[in-house]
């Protein structure tokens, strides 16, 4: 679907506003729209310059059988390739590569290895990730690098208690690296102004640094946290400073359209946008792009879900989509078995926040509202601050005719509007 750009003059008044304040829109499309608009033009036109570059240098590296050099610039363009893509093909050529790199050059030891560590994590092979963590860390128990890349698997898998252990060693290192890890830390926690503060820092550090990926990375970053404590604005002007930095950062676009939908209620122009750069061969934008027609087009939205749904079943993703697939089974196909199958197989896999949070859900909608009650008791609530959970658990001690937790976890999930979208927020309005 290609939608028209309708520019919408803003009269909603936001309900914090007195009746005479009206509400200043933060996002511009004449910031923003240039980079959606260069997305969308030569994506394919990069992926095409970087298969050239893939040529030339597998070529280079027939002609030089020790030029190992040339083995980790393609691993690296593999790499790059699956930015623009979002073929996961690329990331099992990459790993491919690496590994023939670490075979053909053992010199390259460490920085090859976390470069396939961070790529099993890219992949979603967590236990693969923490296996050969483990086996690289008893090779260099001192090394700092394996340290945080262990730190990574380990909030992936749900270990947070030795996650914590593994940070908390390093809480008075002020590299970027830590830095980064103890900010995550600091957010999971729930200590969301040290997650700013020490995420500052680590932005500070990267200004220095000469790589415009690291800077777009970290800008991006840091505007996550700040919209989490609803600092919109600043938010967004350092979205626009990571696109400065890398006009492709597809991540800092995804969120700026977000905020045209959920701050700036500009949902056309969202829409248009966000069906402009949804050209990756993945489906992971579909669910987001759904949710931003289903107030002017629901069977259209109903198209994108449906979408996602069979593309993220295909073998090649395994392990990627399986909660939003349990979701979906439940929310829009009614197979409450399977949805429940699924999402507990997922909690054994995973056992994180989110993997609880969807079966507690799952269960919510199947109407076993004991079960739902249960998993929420047991591994979610006072652990954690995450608005979408927030609001399920709010839904489900509602229906368990628990007003008073409901309404406390309810409004606390308010205070994050912005995350969870006008659709949700309509629904916790009516509800208090």
């Amino acid at each position: 679907m290609r939608l028209i750009l309708t520019f919408v003059t803003l009269s909603c008044i936001l309900t914090t506003c007195g009746p005479s304040e009206q509400y200043q829109a933060i996002t511009n499309y004449s910031d923003y729209g240039v980079y959606a608009e260069a997305y969308a033009n030569n994506t394919a036109q990069r992926i095409e310059s970087i298969d050239q570059e893939i040529i030339f240098w597998t070529q280079k590296l027939k002609d030089t059988p020790l030029g190992y050099t040339y083995q980790e610039k393609i691993a690296k363009l593999q790499q790059d390739r699956f930015s623009y893509s979002g073929d996961i093909q690329d990331l099992r050529r990459a790993q491919n590569s690496f590994q023939e790199l670490l075979e053909f050059d053992w010199r390259s030891g460490l920085s090859t290895n976390h470069a396939i560590l961070q790529n099993h994590i890219k992949l979603h092979e967590f236990d693969s990730a923490k296996r050969k963590c483990e086996v690289l860390l008893r090779a260099y128990p001192d090394d700092l690098g394996s340290k945080l890349i262990y730190y990574d698997i380990l909030m992936e898998l749900g270990s947070y208690d030795l996650a914590s252990k593994t940070i908390l060693k390093f809480s008075t290192n002020d590299s970027y690296d830590c830095l980064v890890r103890l900010a995550k830390h600091e957010d999971f926690k729930g200590n969301l102004a040290s997650a700013i503060e020490l995420m500052t820092q680590a932005y500070q550090k990267a200004q220095k640094h000469s790589s415009s990926s690291l800077k777009a990375w970290t800008a991006t970053f840091l505007a996550e946290y700040l919209s989490h404590s609803g600092e919109l604005r600043q938010a967004y002007e350092l979205y626009l400073d990571a696109l400065s930095h890398d006009p492709t950062f597809l991540p800092a676009l995804q969120r700026i359209i977000w905020m045209a939908y959920a701050a700036d209620d500009k949902v056309e122009e969202a829409c248009m946008a966000m069906d402009m750069i949804n050209v990756h061969s993945a489906p992971t934008m579909e669910p987001d792009f759904a949710e931003m027609l289903a107030g002017i087009d629901p069977a259209e939205s109903d198209q994108h879900l449906k979408r996602f749904y069979v593309k993220a079943q295909e073998p090649k993703y395994t392990g990627w989509y399986e909660s939003k697939i349990a979701e979906l089974e439940a929310s829009l196909f009614h197979d409450f078995e399977k949805a429940i199958d699924l999402a507990k197989s997922e909690v054994i896999k995973r056992p994180t926040l989110q993997s609880y949070d969807m079966l507690a859900w799952v269960y919510y909608l199947k109407g076993d509202l004991p079960s739902a009650e249960k998993t929420i008791i047991h591994h979610l609530e006072g652990k954690t601050e995450e608005p979408m959970v927030l609001y399920h658990m709010g839904k489900i001690f509602l229906a368990r005719k628990q007003e008073g937790k409901s309404s406390k976890y309810l409004k606390k999930a308010l205070e994050s509007s912005f995350e969870l979208g006008p659709e949700i927020t309509s629904d916790i309005r009516s509800i208090l």
